[in-house]
């Protein structure tokens, strides 16, 4: 994610904008631009969304019960 927002930066403070776009598409049929560095950004943060979410799950961990407040009625 750091990769992503300093390649932007650099590109602005170098050329006043930012540079690597990426045309996408199969032949005449196009169906979006993006910036090379923002998609590096955006795959960090569903990355760290799935470890966050799934991370447990992934390694093969049971997971935790809920643990009760003190003083609950159990």
């Amino acid at each position: 994610m750091l990769g992503g927002a300093i390649g932007n930066l650099i590109d602005r403070l170098r050329f006043g904008y930012v540079i690597d776009f990426a045309d996408m598409g199969i032949g005449s049929l196009r169906w979006y631009s993006f910036n090379v560095a923002d998609a590096a950004v955006s795959t960090a943060i569903v990355l760290i969304a799935v470890v966050g979410l799934f991370g447990g799950w992934l390694e093969g961990r049971e997971p935790t019960p809920p643990v009760e407040p003190p003083g609950a009625a159990g």
